[in-house]
C-alpha cells in the first residue's frame, strides 16, 4: 500500500511540470512571426521602382501580383543579424541607416532557415519562414538573401532587411508580407524545325512517311499565355491519327495537352501553362506519321506545314516531298505520228517485280499472276502513263498488241525522273511493227467437198547455202536428153 502511495504522489507532483513545459511551448508559439515571401518576376525594362515594404498583403506591391506574376524556384536564406544592428544603433545609425547598411553589406555568419518559392494556395513564388519574434534580448532583426534563381533572371533581388516588430498603424503584426523582385532577361524565341528523319529524294504512292517536329520548353515558359502547336499537309497526305506522340526528354506528356486532330494535320493546345513550367529548357519532340494517299499530284512539292503559335510568336516550318511518273504513247514501226489503241502493259522495277495497287497504294509482287497487277492501256492516240513511282529504273512488258501488230517480245525500259512526267520531251514512244498478211483467193465450193485454203506459193531467188533435192536434178536431165532426141528424130523424118 505504501508502495502504491509513493508512485501516485510521483505521478501528482509531475502534472504541474506538463503544464509547465506546455505553457513555455505556448508562449513560445505566441513568440513567432509569420514571414510570407512573395517573388514577382518582370519582363525586361518593366520593373518598378523599389518601394517601402509595409508588410501588409494588400499594400501596393500585392496588386503588382494581379499584373505580373509569381517566380517559382528561387531560393532564399534569413541570418539573425541582431547584434549587428544594434552595434550600429549604439554606433548612432539611425533605425533606417542601419538597415540599409546591413541590406548593403549582405550576411553575416551561418543561414538560420532557407526555402525556396513555389506555388502556395494557388499563387506562385511564395515561400513562408516561421522565426522568433526575439533575438537574445532585444527584438529580432532578419536580412533575407536570394541565393539561387533561374537562369532567366538577370540578376538576384536586393537583400531585405526586416526589424522587428512591424507594425500596421497601431497594430503588431505576426505575419509580414515581403515582395522581392526580379527582372528577366529578354524574351528569346524558342527553337523550332520539322525534318522527315528518314528523308527519301522522292516516295511512292502509298508510303507511309514519318515527321518529326522539335521545340524547347522556353525558360520563360510561365510568361506565355497560351502555347500550340498546329501542322497541316497537302490534301493527298493523310494523317495517321494512332501514330501522334508527344514527349518531353522521352517522357509521354500527351496529357499536358489536348488534341484536335483532323485528316490531314492536328493542333496541340498546352492544357495549363504551369504544368509546363518544370520543363524549362527541356527538349518537346511530336512525332506522326503521314500516308501518301494519291499519286494525282506528280513531280510537284506535296508540302507540310507546322507552326508553333503563342502569344510572343508564330514560327513557320515547311518540308516538301515527291512523287514521280512517266508517259508513253504507242505509234507504228514505220509511222510515228500513228497511235495505236488497246496496247496493253505492266510494270516491273529493277527487281522484275510487278506493280500491283490495293486500297492504300502500290505494291510490288514478284508474281506476275497476284492480284491487282496494274495494267496500262494505250487510248486511241496511243497514249498512257503512270504515276505515284519514286525516280529509279523501271521497264514496260506488253501483254497485247493492238490489233493488226506484232506483240514486242523484249522488255521496254525507262526511267523516272524529277520531271519526267510533266516534261513533254520525255514522253517515250513504244513502237510496234504491222504483222505481214496474205491476199485471199475466192475458189467456188465443189459439193460434197470441203474447202482448204492452200498457201499462195511464193518466189524467191535462189539463196547462198540454200539446198534441193537432187532426184529432181536427174528428172530435169533426163527429160532435157528426151526432147532433145525426139527433135532429131522429126529432123531426120522430114529429110527422109
Amino acid at each position: 500500500m505504501k508502495k502504491f502511495l509513493r508512485m501516485f504522489l510521483g505521478l501528482f507532483l509531475l502534472v504541474p511540470i506538463v503544464g509547465m513545459n506546455a505553457s513555455a511551448v505556448h508562449a513560445e508559439e505566441n513568440n513567432q512571426v509569420q514571414f510570407i515571401l512573395h517573388k514577382i518576376v518582370f519582363p525586361e525594362g518593366q520593373m518598378p521602382d523599389e518601394t517601402k515594404n509595409t508588410g501588409r498583403l494588400d499594400d501596393a506591391h500585392g496588386e503588382l501580383l494581379k499584373d505580373y506574376r509569381g517566380l517559382d524556384g528561387v531560393t532564399f536564406d534569413v541570418y539573425d543579424l541582431t547584434k549587428e544592428f544594434y552595434q550600429l544603433r549604439k554606433n548612432g545609425q539611425s533605425v533606417e541607416g542601419a538597415q540599409a547598411k546591413l541590406a548593403e553589406q549582405g550576411p553575416s555568419g551561418q543561414s538560420i532557415a532557407q526555402k525556396e518559392t513555389g506555388t502556395i494556395a494557388g499563387q506562385a513564388g511564395t515561400a513562408e519562414f516561421s522565426l522568433n519574434a526575439k533575438s537574445g534580448n532585444h527584438d529580432a532583426v532578419y536580412l533575407f538573401k536570394e541565393t539561387a534563381a533561374p537562369e532567366n533572371i538577370k540578376e538576384h533581388s536586393r537583400n531585405l532587411v526586416v526589424v522587428l516588430p512591424m507594425y500596421d498603424g497601431d497594430q503588431k503584426l505576426s505575419t509580414i508580407h515581403l515582395y522581392p523582385k526580379n527582372e528577366e532577361e529578354a524574351h528569346q524565341e524558342p527553337p523550332f524545325s520539322k525534318i522527315i528523319p528518314d528523308k527519301h529524294a522522292s516516295y511512292e504512292y502509298g508510303s507511309v512517311i514519318p515527321f518529326k517536329l522539335s521545340t524547347v520548353i522556353p525558360v520563360d515558359i510561365l510568361d506565355y499565355k497560351f502555347f500550340k502547336v498546329a501542322d497541316s499537309a497537302d490534301d493527298v497526305l493523310s494523317l495517321n491519327k494512332e501514330s501522334l506522340k508527344i514527349s518531353i526528354e522521352g517522357k509521354d506528356v500527351s496529357n499536358l495537352f489536348t488534341a484536335d486532330l483532323s485528316d490531314h494535320g492536328f493542333e496541340l493546345s498546352a492544357n495549363q501553362i504551369n504544368d509546363l513550367g518544370k520543363y524549362q529548357k527541356k527538349d518537346l519532340t511530336i512525332s506522326y506519321e503521314m500516308t501518301l494517299m494519291s499519286h494525282e499530284k506528280v513531280d510537284a512539292a506535296i508540302l507540310n506545314t507546322a507552326d508553333l503559335i503563342t502569344d510572343h510568336e508564330k514560327i513557320t516550318k515547311k518540308v516538301d516531298l515527291k512523287t514521280g511518273g512517266k508517259k508513253f504513247r504507242k505509234v507504228d514501226l514505220m509511222d510515228f505520228s500513228k497511235g495505236l489503241e488497246k496496247a496493253e502493259f505492266e510494270v516491273l522495277n529493277a527487281k522484275n517485280e510487278y506493280l500491283t495497287q490495293t486500297s492504300s497504294g502500290y505494291r510490288w509482287s514478284r508474281s506476275e499472276d497476284a492480284r491487282n497487277v496494274v495494267k496500262l492501256t494505250s487510248d486511241k492516240e496511243g497514249r498512257f502513263e503512270i504515276a505515284g513511282l519514286p525516280w529509279g529504273s523501271y521497264s514496260l512488258k506488253e501483254i497485247q498488241a493492238p490489233a493488226g501488230y506484232e506483240k514486242s517480245l523484249e522488255k521496254i525500259p525507262f526511267v523516272v525522273t524529277e520531271d519526267s512526267y510533266t516534261s513533254n520531251a520525255d514522253v517515250l514512244k513504244v513502237v510496234n511493227k504491222q504483222t505481214t498478211t496474205s491476199p485471199k483467193v475466192d475458189k467456188p465450193n465443189i459439193p460434197g467437198h470441203s474447202r482448204v485454203p492452200k498457201k499462195p506459193r511464193v518466189f524467191r531467188f535462189p539463196q547462198t547455202n540454200d539446198r534441193f533435192n537432187t532426184s529432181f536434178i536427174w528428172i530435169g536431165g533426163v527429160l532435157v536428153i528426151i526432147v532433145v532426141l525426139l527433135g532429131l528424130w522429126k529432123r531426120n523424118k522430114k529429110e527422109d
